[in-house]
């Protein structure tokens, strides 16, 4: 009977396990295409302006980011509005992406809140800080400057097409590597996924650059007291070695040249 009891037990610990993974991968996945099979995955990011909305950067005058700004980082770009419903459904998993990466130096956030019409920026500023407020989330938004930035993704993304919202992540040298159409669970979070990939690569040429570093000033503290480094080289750029050898020659040829006077005061005739 015991027996009989352990086996079902077991049997329904198996179920439940089970059901939690099928749950998660459904979660994870949800049957969303691959960010990083998107047609516009490999291309450069053409332009890219724009200004602090809310948070930080937002202070008058507001903070710009330009494509130059951001090269050499990861950025994750975001484009949504206050007024789209699915944009708001995603902004607490954009929240965990940032709260992830956020202390990373190459990381950068760009959320972009875009008007649903016309709209002054204080309006929109004021919708978007809302939305936020709701959501209990806090990371800042930016405002395209003069549709900039979305003139140049709707060229890149003509074959996939651009909607609201649309996640992005830019590569260090401004390249595409990854793009979430519409607010999809399990490729959004792929996306994290890839920027953590794109951090990694990131970190051996830091690792790199403070070996350098460390080296030169390991070569600077070489010096000795009189200034000559490991090579026997000084300051003024003298071979200290050299400057000892010739003065040990000069010591033996004045103690050569008194010999020889000794030598020739015997030997002469007294006069």
């Amino acid at each position: 009977m015991r027996r009989e009891s352990s086996i079902s037990i077991f049997v329904w610990l198996l179920l439940a396990v089970g059901v939690v993974g099928l749950t998660w991968l459904q979660t994870r996945f949800d049957g969303a295409p691959d960010p990083r099979d998107h047609p516009a995955v490999g291309l450069p990011l053409p332009e890219l302006l724009v200004t602090g909305l809310t948070g930080r950067g937002s202070e008058s005058p507001p903070a710009t980011v330009a494509l130059s700004d951001v090269r050499g980082k990861v950025v994750l770009l975001n484009i949504w509005g206050p007024w789209c419903g699915y944009c708001l459904r995603e902004l607490p998993d954009l929240a965990e992406i940032e709260a992830k990466y956020r202390t990373h130096p190459d990381f950068v956030m760009l959320p972009i809140s875009y008007p649903r019409g016309e709209s002054t920026t204080d309006e929109l500023r004021a919708a978007t800080r809302a939305s936020l407020e709701a959501r209990r989330v806090g990371f800042a938004t930016y405002r395209d400057v003069d549709g900039l930035t979305m003139f140049g993704l709707e060229a890149v993304m003509n074959e996939g097409g651009l909607g609201f919202p649309t996640s992005l992540v830019i590569g260090p040298r401004g390249e595409i590597h990854a793009v979430c159409a519409g607010y999809q669970r399990g490729a959004l979070l792929q996306l994290g996924d890839v920027i953590g990939e794109l951090l990694e690569e990131q970190s051996p040429s830091r690792d790199s650059d403070a070996t350098i570093a460390d080296k030169n000033g390991a070569d600077k503290n070489g010096a000795d007291a009189n200034g000559a480094d490991a090579n026997g080289v000084d300051a003024n750029g003298v071979d200290a070695t050299t400057s000892d050898n010739r003065a040990e020659v000069a010591d033996k040829e004045v103690a050569d040249k008194e010999t020889t006077d000794d030598v020739l005061s015997v030997g002469a005739p007294a006069r």
